[in-house]
């Protein structure tokens, strides 16, 4: 800020190289893991938190708790997604378990304005220590061409196939290629008893045989995959349950 103040200066006190520190990594999914390669590149020792048992990547560690990879790290970096268990992970608390002088990166998405324009407050606005920045990673012109060729792909998969995966917000099922002769029912339902006791009624009333059938549960609603193209849809109020059906 200095410099765009005018300011000129030449010294850089209380800098360092990151090569031969630790980069501490709280949540090692697909995003995560692909940070601890870069940092290894940069010459970093990583060590990162997951309540799931991860294989890591190059020589990256697993640490048992959160408080061990803040304890550890020059620089933590959060990649966690929005749930009850890691709301307000990072707290006063936790954040007095760094190291001196360490910093943290938070690449979890948090609130934000809900379009451009939009005011921006938060209690961080204005804090010497801190750099806000919109989240924009995935505005890119070639990013933004890659995801509207996925989309596309994606629901064409799941028209023709009842492939729901990398889904967010439904349980993923990924099916093989619809049988000769046979034909695929998708169903989405909640997860409440007696729902697939009436499914199957309802094949058997018609004399349908079922082949196969795959199911699958997710956080919040539900869904029945047969060999069919029937699909309904509800509202989100339970867990989601899919569940696959090839028939004949």
């Amino acid at each position: 800020m200095k410099r765009h103040k005018g300011v000129w200066t030449k010294s850089a006190t209380g800098f360092h190289e990151v090569r031969g520190t630790t980069l501490g990594i709280v949540g090692y999914g697909r995003i995560g893991s692909q940070v601890s390669v870069l940092a290894e590149l940069l010459g970093m020792k990583v060590d990162f938190y997951d309540p799931i048992k991860c294989l890591p990547l190059g020589n990256a560690r697993q640490v048992d708790s959160l408080e061990e990879v803040l304890e550890m790290a020059n620089a933590v970096t959060l990649h966690v997604p929005a749930t009850t268990t890691t709301n307000k992970m990072i707290n006063r608390e936790t954040i007095a378990r760094m190291k001196d002088g360490a910093s943290l990166v938070n690449n979890a998405r948090g609130t934000e304005p809900a379009k451009n324009g939009e005011p921006f407050d938060t209690l961080l606005r204005g804090l010497p220590n801190v750099i806000l920045t919109p989240h924009i990673g995935g505005s890119t012109e070639e990013t933004q061409a890659n995801i509207a060729v996925e989309v596309a792909s994606k629901l064409v998969r799941y028209i023709n196939e009842g492939s729901t995966t990398t889904s967010t917000n439904t349980p993923e099922i990924d099916m093989l290629p619809i049988r000769t002769n046979s034909m695929r029912i998708l169903h989405m339902h909640h997860n409440v008893p007696g729902v697939l006791s009436k499914i199957h009624s309802v094949l058997s009333d018609y004399g349908i045989n079922g082949t196969s059938q795959y199911l699958q549960f997710g956080p919040r609603s539900g869904e029945v995959p047969r060999q069919s193209g029937n699909t309904r849809a509800q509202e989100d109020q339970g867990d989601h349950f899919c569940a696959c059906y090839h028939i004949s």
